[in-house]
């Protein structure tokens, strides 16, 4: 299943027109669908956002092959241009969160700052401000791999005045732009274009996966890694092979009992696939 969320109507409409999703009402949340995406409108702010994404998921719950994607706008340095967000700052907490950039789906990357107030001046001019993003990925990271979420903003404004008032068909009409992308997105995770096997047994061999222990949300992981690393006519398990193979040979401590070379493997494989 795709998700696509926003905050406003005007940013989800071009989805909704390019890939004819019907409304529908479902424990009284208004969602826009077809067999291949759910969509929904989040509202403004990061509660908001929050609540709508958890609402969401009770009623579609994500599996190993979902997608999260979140359009809209931001306030940037740069009005029209469209970005795909390589960093999440929560300006209340500080927190950091980092969409795995594994994918080039042919936008430039930019970090972006996530205020619960809005933006009437630019802290940053080299940063993308929004409301939601934060909210957003924390309600995601809890079912879906950060590799499965992306983080699309097309910049509005430089900073919001008193006098200044946005209409939905000039929001509509930045957004559209990013039509494009998604479909990119969306091509990438078709069935027909990664591998069909779903299960780390059918993927890796019994000799090689032996040597690494895995929590569920590690396996899915990995798994993703191998099958973009085939996609890219590389030989993932190959490679694998070799990187747990390398650590071996480092003599990791024994009370580890695997779960440190895991996370390694897997930190190494993103290394060498993005390098």
């Amino acid at each position: 299943m795709i998700f696509i969320v926003s905050a406003l109507y005007p940013e989800l409409e071009p989805f909704i027109e390019k890939y004819s999703l019907s409304i529908s009402s479902e424990a009284g949340m208004k969602l826009y669908k077809n067999d291949q995406i759910v969509a929904a409108i989040m509202g403004t702010g990061k509660v908001n956002a929050a609540y709508s994404l958890g609402k969401l998921f009770s009623l579609y719950p994500p599996c190993e092959d979902s997608v999260l994607i979140n359009v809209g706008i931001a306030a940037g340095s740069i009005p029209g241009s469209t970005f795909v967000i390589n960093s999440i700052t929560d300006q209340d907490s500080d927190r950091r969160f980092y969409p795995d950039m594994l994918y080039n789906i042919g936008l430039q990357e930019k970090g972006l700052v996530t205020s619960s107030k809005v933006i009437t001046e630019l802290s940053n001019e080299d940063a993308l401000y929004d409301m939601e993003a934060s909210a957003v990925y924390m309600c995601g990271m809890k079912c879906i791999s950060p590799d499965r979420m992306f983080f699309i903003k097309t910049v509005s404004d430089s900073g919001v005045s008193e006098d200044m008032k946005f209409t939905a068909e000039f929001v509509k009409e930045l957004v559209s732009n990013q039509i494009p992308y998604v479909d990119r997105i969306i091509d990438i995770f078709k069935k027909d274009t990664i591998a069909q096997e779903s299960s780390v047994e059918t993927i890796i061999p019994p000799q090689i996966y032996s040597r690494i222990h895995l929590t569920n949300y590690l396996e899915n992981e990995l798994v993703q890694l191998i099958r973009f690393a085939n996609s890219m006519n590389l030989d993932g398990v190959g490679m694998l092979e070799d990187i747990i193979t390398g650590f071996e040979n480092l003599g990791l401590p024994e009370d580890t009992n695997g779960k440190k070379l895991s996370r390694e493997v897997l930190d190494e494989f993103k290394r060498r696939l993005i390098k």
